[in-house]
């Protein structure tokens, strides 16, 4: 009404005899806001009693006070044409209706108040009318312009509880079905039982994530398992890795190559294994080693590049759960080292280093598997490449891609070449590029700074080297395809214990089947020419006619004790004649022979007494039989089997120290001639 209108629109304007009584007179517990402008923005203009209710949300609040304004401005409009018409200006005359539907189209289309109609929208003239008279009738309390969506269901429940019991029977399945099947058999299982389901699967949908969101822990458990509730639910421990020292941590895993490497004992092209040590401290690769399958001695040969590039034995391992890492090796009692697990008796134990298991099928709780997923990197520059799952296949491996396959680069790396280019990207792109866990620094920058000033190589000479037990066959032994053969291997045919790297085949290291004993050092037998006549290169001949002369001269070894038995009729081993079968007569032609092969060899008599020894306390034998064997001495059977048996002696281990620092003094000596 034209009364009520004027009444606001003094209200507004902040008159002091409408202030002190009439309805306009603030509510306790009311706000007053500063004023407004036209286009919704507050100005430093006198205070407007604009009462917002404690009670709302912010953003009915906000909504409120913007009707508030548009309402305000509405009104001024239309007190503005009705004093125009009460002038009588025959122009300026319009019908009140008329005007405010001018403003409210003005409004409508964002001229006039922008600020307002982004809160509000689009209204309708009825609208602005209901608001200016639900603002009057209530004594100007702005929370009457308050929305009221969904207040008159506020506390109740939004579904049925037999609603929600179905959707929760059908949502907290292992099956982990989708909300839209839920929502659906939830529907016909509620019906199959009687009830009447007055909710829209909308409203449903909305309810059960709402329970999802509140009851996550529940939720993933029952779909997923413990295992995901401890990855996406359960709080995790923050480790401060910039405490420890480099080198005090070092982390191991196994990762599957996701490149294919040419197998080098069959040819074939496999995906093989990278064990990976990593330095916790400075997230720097420290070493590694490319195996076919896991097993202990490449876990030790991995450590041992690690323990080298470090330059010093780290104080802790962290390995994982794999069968690789199982071995009693690492439990550090001597006593429970199983040879055929461990390989090398006593290796973690002795150089103090201690081992820490990670907890099984826990990806956080080892640092490296963070550093696989960079390395995918490099991966995806191999020709070889195979993708990390089977989505990320490459296209030449998917079906029916002729032209793909066509294109494709066949190349396959070995063993080696695969080595030298990951060492290229580790210790080059990788290690030289900041990262977020250092603060900025690389891990290149961290490393240098605190790695040791080096360590003895023959101290683990050993701790790389794979083990095999192997046969001896005429040309020695078989590793990856190649013979390796050395004249101690003459005429043995017991199994021995074979030390090799991979990655070097220069020489393999060969031991007696209980590693009790050194053999020998065996290298590759050199192929020849077949024809070596027909080959310019006279080495080729040369090397057949040395090959030719070994052979002789290893018969001749075997022949040398053949007078001593024609003349004594005894085995060169001391055994009784009668022991031997009788022969039949030899041809004159065949004693001839024998006469000049004898005539040839030096005759060893076995049954000659030889000179007693001086008797000498066993470590002073040992400590010379040591220098002997470091100045580069042949040292006899006897020998080594006496320096392995004093090994095992507490004399030995009381004295160790000693032959260490002997060991030491003697290399100064030959390195100073």
């Amino acid at each position: 009404m034209p009364g009520e209108e004027r009444e606001l629109d003094s209200h507004l304007r902040g008159d002091d005899e409408y202030l002190d009584d009439g309805p306009a007179s603030l509510p306790i517990n009311s706000v007053a806001l500063t004023p407004r402008a036209a286009d919704g923005s507050q100005t430093p203009a006198a205070p407007l009693p604009t009462v917002i209710c404690p009670g709302l949300a912010p953003w009915q609040n906000e909504i409120a006070v913007a009707r508030y304004d548009l309402v305000s401005e509405y009104i001024k409009v239309k007190d503005r044409a009705r004093k125009l018409n009460a002038k009588g200006n025959g122009d300026a005359r319009k019908s009140l209706e008329r005007t405010a539907a001018d403003f409210i189209a003005a409004y409508n289309i964002g001229i006039t108040h922008p600020q307002l109609f982004k809160i509000l929208g689009h209204v309708a003239p009825k609208t602005v009318e209901k608001w200016r008279g639900a603002l009057t009738s209530s004594g100007f309390q702005i929370d009457k312009l308050a929305p009221r969506y969904g207040q008159h269901r506020r506390g109740q429940r939004i579904v049925t509880e037999p609603e929600m019991a179905a959707m929760l029977l059908h949502a907290l399945d292992p099956n982990q079905k989708r909300i839209s099947q839920v929502i659906r058999w939830a529907k016909k299982s509620i019906e199959k039982d009687g009830y009447f389901s007055p909710s829209s699967e909308a409203t449903m949908r909305r309810a059960l994530t709402d329970w999802r969101d509140q009851n996550y822990d529940r939720w993933v458990f029952c779909r997923e398992g413990a295992k995901a509730m401890d990855d996406k639910v359960l709080p995790y421990l923050q480790r401060d890795s910039n405490i420890l020292e480099v080198g005090d941590v070092l982390v191991a895993d196994g990762h599957r190559l996701n490149i294919r490497i040419r197998y080098p004992f069959t040819g074939k092209d496999i995906r093989a294994t990278i064990l990976m040590f990593y330095d916790w401290r400075s997230r720097y690769p420290a070493g590694w080693y490319i195996m076919w399958q896991e097993n202990i001695q490449c876990v030790h040969a991995a450590l041992r590049r690690a323990i080298l590039n470090l330059g010093k034995i780290p104080r802790m391992v962290m390995i994982d759960n794999g069968k690789a890492f199982k071995a009693k090796v690492f439990t550090g009692k001597l006593k429970d080292i199983d040879f055929e697990q461990a390989g090398i008796q006593g290796l973690y134990a002795r150089l103090g280093i201690e081992t820490c298991f990670a907890m099984p099928y826990n990806a956080k709780a080892k640092p490296v598997e963070r550093f696989f997923g960079t390395f995918n990197e490099l991966e995806r520059l191999f020709p070889s490449y195979t993708g990390n799952s089977i989505q990320d296949k490459p296209a030449y491996l998917l079906r029916n891609e002729r032209q793909h396959k066509k294109m494709h680069n066949p190349w396959v790396p070995d063993v080696k070449q695969a080595d030298t280019i990951i060492r290229a990207w580790a210790y080059g792109e990788y290690a030289a590029r900041p990262h977020r866990g250092l603060k900025g620094e690389t891990p290149q920058s961290v490393w240098d700074a605190g790695k040791g000033s080096g360590i003895e190589v023959d101290r683990l000479r050993f701790l790389m080297m794979t083990v095999e037990i192997k046969t001896i066959h005429r040309n020695g032994v078989t590793i990856c395809g190649i013979n390796f053969w050395a004249e101690a291997l003459y005429g043995y045919r017991k199994k021995v214990l074979v030390r090799y790297d991979i990655l070097d085949l220069t020489e393999i290291y060969i031991y007696i089947e209980d590693d009790t004993e050194f053999i020998c050092v065996a290298t590759p037998v050199r192929s020849v020419h077949p024809v070596a006549r027909w080959s310019d290169n006279l080495l080729d001949l040369e090397a057949v006619q040395e090959g030719l002369r070994e052979k002789k001269r290893l018969e001749k070894k075997t022949t040398g004790g053949m007078r001593d038995y024609a003349e004594s009729k005894k085995l060169p081993w001391g055994f009784p004649a009668e022991v031997v079968h009788e022969e039949l007569p030899m041809s004159p032609a065949q004693i001839k022979e024998i006469e000049e092969q004898a005539a040839a060899t030096k005759i060893i008599y076995l049954d000659e007494k030889r000179e007693p020894e001086i008797a000498m306390w066993d470590g002073d034998r040992y400590e010379q039989l040591l220098e002997k064997r470091l100045r580069g001495g042949e040292l006899t059977t006897d020998d080594m089997i006496m320096m392995s048996a004093f090994e095992k002696t507490a004399n030995y281990r009381m004295l160790e120290l000693y032959f260490r620092n002997f060991e030491e003094r003697i290399a100064m000596e030959i390195a100073g001639e």
